[in-house]
């Protein structure tokens, strides 16, 4: 799983998310990319080295307490050997009209469905901080938990 969060001098950083997509069609362009540029991108443009965020495992998909950080350059030490990132990619897809996102025209959603992959979720207890406390990350207090799996 992809987490919405980089880590920046190991701190954890929410904002950088923003820029990836930016970064990664500016890298592939071999030029800097604007934000009013952005809306005519067009292709799948890789996302390289520390642009791609970070990723987590659960050893139980019912336990966020077995959360663990993985890095991408070292799966194999995780999963055992043939294991690897084959492609991270970006595209841009229709923002819609601010701030519906529900798709077809009116845009394509950020983030849903995290219920139904990771069946803890609206549990009463803060699952998203037992999970980011089982990675050994580092939130400075202001960061809510939950937005390091979803944006709304």
């Amino acid at each position: 799983m992809a987490l919405l969060a980089h880590l920046d001098n190991n701190a954890l950083d929410l904002d950088g998310m923003n820029y990836v997509a930016l970064r990664a069609y500016g890298a592939a362009g071999g030029k800097r990319v604007s934000f009013n540029e952005m809306s005519g991108m067009t292709g799948v443009v890789p996302v390289t080295g520390t642009l791609i965020p970070l990723l987590a495992s659960f050893a139980d998909l019912n336990d966020p307490a077995t959360a663990r950080i993985l890095r991408p350059d070292d799966l194999e030490g995780a999963f055992g050997n043939g294991y690897r990132i084959g492609d991270v990619t970006a595209e841009v897809v229709p923002n819609g009209f601010w701030p519906i996102d529900l798709g077809g025209v009116l845009g394509q959603p950020v983030s849903r469905g995290i219920e139904a992959k990771l069946p803890w979720w609206n549990r009463p207890d803060d699952p998203a901080a037992i999970a980011l406390k089982a990675t050994g990350l580092k939130g400075d207090g202001s960061i809510d938990p939950k937005e390091i799996f979803t944006r709304k």
